[in-house]
């Protein structure tokens, strides 16, 4: 999943809302911006959007608040999520996903391109659905082999989930097709 690739945003990241910023990584909504295709047995395919709902509710801080934090301390969010594992606490998200068919990929009938990663599917229109959840009970032992190194690339797909005509995802899996033979022996 694009969260597990480092594609996952807080949607706090994209701009400072008007109701404020998450406290913290556990406490951060947050959405896989890219549009994938899952395909089952048959061929049949629909596209879809991965969001991370936290399990103990957001808490915010105001947009002046994060603004003084960010300079003061810009580490603030990773490592309070670090000190929370450590603690044991509860780390834990409601994964959804939002479904859209082929024939309603239209743009035009939209009003709005479905692949444009500025955009949200409307959620009357594409309801959530949950599908699990996703725990964060270790931290990693060694952070450069276990994180820096781990070697996720969007290009590297398990079968049945397929790229889109999500431009960014595009890219991304032409400029960022990270594997063995660009790592070190330690990968």
């Amino acid at each position: 999943m694009e969260l597990l690739m480092g594609g996952a945003i807080t949607v706090d990241s994209v701009a400072i809302p008007s109701n404020g910023v998450s406290t913290s990584s556990p406490r951060s909504i947050s959405r896989a911006p890219l549009t994938q295709i899952r395909v089952n047995k048959n061929g049949d395919f629909v596209y879809i959007k991965y969001h991370f709902i936290p399990k103990h509710g957001t808490k915010q801080l105001t947009a002046e608040e994060a603004i003084r934090l960010s300079g003061i301390d810009p580490d603030y969010s990773k490592r309070d999520l670090w000190q929370a594992i450590e603690k044991g606490e509860q780390i834990e998200w409601t994964a959804q996903v939002q479904v859209m068919k082929p024939s309603e990929a239209d743009a035009e009938k939209l009003g709005f391109d479905p692949f444009d990663v500025t955009k949200v599917w409307p959620r009357a229109q594409f309801p959530m659905r949950p599908f699990g959840r996703m725990v964060l009970n270790k931290n990693p032992e060694n952070y450069h082999r276990d994180v820096e190194q781990a070697a996720f690339s969007p290009g590297s797909m398990v079968p049945g989930v397929e790229d889109s005509p999500d431009p960014l995802l595009q890219f991304r899996m032409f400029f960022c097709n990270v594997g063995p033979s660009h790592l070190p022996t330690a990968y």
